[in-house]
């Protein structure tokens, strides 16, 4: 996101590029950010856990908590799955559960570029604090959180009920390419936007 901070002036949106957020949220976030969005009010597309699961393995979510439509927190619960009939996460060896209907933070934001400044900030001290640590991952979510907790900015929460799709798994793919033919298929999208 900082490196494209010389070139956005405006307010913009950020995703995952090997996702598939669905029609309906980019309309939801376009409307948004060319009407709601100011230096201090930010966005969140989220999405209802049970349509972000994959059948395949075990997922991780940024799980959050919202007040009046507000975003409170995320907070990235690990290894999410059905465990005896139970959708639950991991804490260390204990399944603690989850409602299905939990909304899931899946990186769709929008942001005013006002939020450049604390990133950069924020990035600096990582680099620092994490120097020889190759692994070691900068989230969004950290410095969303870092925002909301210093009253510096709030963040609507926009719920969408599109089906998320991803990769995880490599046994995932069939089931994506399905989905995206029936979407073809649906008029969706336009059939030359995609090579068959």
């Amino acid at each position: 996101m900082l490196v494209a901070a010389t070139a956005v002036n405006e307010p913009f949106a950020v995703i995952n590029a090997d996702d598939y957020y669905g029609y309906d949220a980019f309309q939801t976030i376009y409307r948004f950010l060319t009407q709601d969005c100011t230096p201090t009010h930010h966005t969140m597309v989220g999405y209802i856990l049970k349509n972000t699961l994959s059948d395949h393995g075990t997922v991780n979510r940024g799980v959050t908590v919202t007040a009046d439509g507000y975003l409170e927190s995320v907070t990235e619960r690990l290894k999410i799955a059905r465990r005896e009939g139970e959708l639950s996460y991991l804490e260390g060896d204990t399944a603690c559960p989850l409602s299905e209907d939990s909304v899931v933070s899946m990186n769709f934001w929008g942001f005013h570029p006002a939020i450049f400044e604390t990133t950069r900030q924020m990035f600096e001290a990582f680099v620092h604090e994490t120097k020889g640590q190759p692994k070691a991952e900068f989230l969004i979510p950290e410095v969303v959180d870092e925002l909301i907790q210093a009253g510096k900015a709030q963040f609507s929460v926009l719920t969408s009920n599109d089906r998320w799709y991803g990769v995880t798994y490599q046994e995932d793919k069939p089931m994506v390419v399905e989905a995206f033919h029936a979407l073809l298929e649906q008029g969706v999208y336009p059939r030359e936007l995609w090579a068959e």
